[in-house]
């Protein structure tokens, strides 16, 4: 499957394809400032369950979810091409996972071969290290 690249409105790249470098802490810090600008003016708090970095990890893991289940069967959700492939989406279940800011409630999306292993599920010594949480026990176990 070909890598992504994230844009805005502009046409612009605001975010790297996969396998390009690593993008420093400036541009990183450029991202971080609109949703933060909008949370304040929305009185969101910045910390805590509902806030604005929770929201963040989960919508990151969840996103991060889904990319990885496009990328399992070869297409993205609702495309055509997707049609008779031989495997399909088949929904989701719930599951807590514990993160380095507390517990994240996310969607685990499932194919009808049953053959989609998110990576932070899989069961490997210490969980998988590319996510920005760690895997609870609970959650290798499936």
């Amino acid at each position: 499957m070909a890598n992504r690249k994230y844009v805005d409105a502009d046409e612009t790249s605001v975010m790297p394809a996969r396998g390009d470098p690593v993008v420093g802490l400036p541009a990183l810090r450029d991202w971080a400032e609109a949703p933060v600008e909008r949370a304040r003016a929305d009185g969101v708090q910045l910390t805590g369950q509902d806030g604005l970095r929770t929201g963040l990890i989960r919508q990151v893991l969840q996103t991060g979810l889904e990319v990885e289940m496009a990328d399992h069967l070869g297409y993205e959700h609702s495309d055509p091409s997707g049609r008779g492939s031989g495997n399909s989406r088949n929904g989701s279940y719930p599951k807590t996972v514990a993160t380095e800011i507390g517990e994240v409630d996310l969607h685990i999306p499932r194919d009808r071969h049953g053959t989609f292993e998110p990576r932070p599920c899989r069961s490997t010594p210490g969980g998988w290290t590319g996510w920005p949480a760690k895997s609870s026990a609970s959650m290798r176990r499936g």
